[in-house]
């Protein structure tokens, strides 16, 4: 009895390498990207949708690191650590 090997096609990458590079290149030029500016980025410069699973699983593979923004206080005053330090 002969057992018989499925193979499971792997889909095609919407972004070509050209592609690719183009967008770690493009990525490169901002410190820091959100995942949803980043699917915004693909969208509008490659026209190629992503989820934020499939962008997250792109920059993980691609050793980039995300994180959750930091978001400034608007009232906060501008010499804010030097009036904590006199405190």
């Amino acid at each position: 009895m002969a057992l018989r090997q499925t193979f499971r096609a792997v889909p095609k990458p919407k972004l070509g390498d050209a592609e690719r590079e183009e967008l770690k290149r493009l990525l490169g030029e901002k410190d820091a990207w959100t995942l949803k500016e980043v699917r915004i980025l693909i969208k509008e410069k490659f026209n190629v949708e992503y989820s934020e699973m499939q962008v997250w699983r792109m920059l993980t593979s691609w050793n980039m690191h995300h994180a959750k923004p930091y978001v400034l206080d608007k009232r906060r005053p501008d010499d804010a650590e030097t009036i904590l330090k006199k405190t």
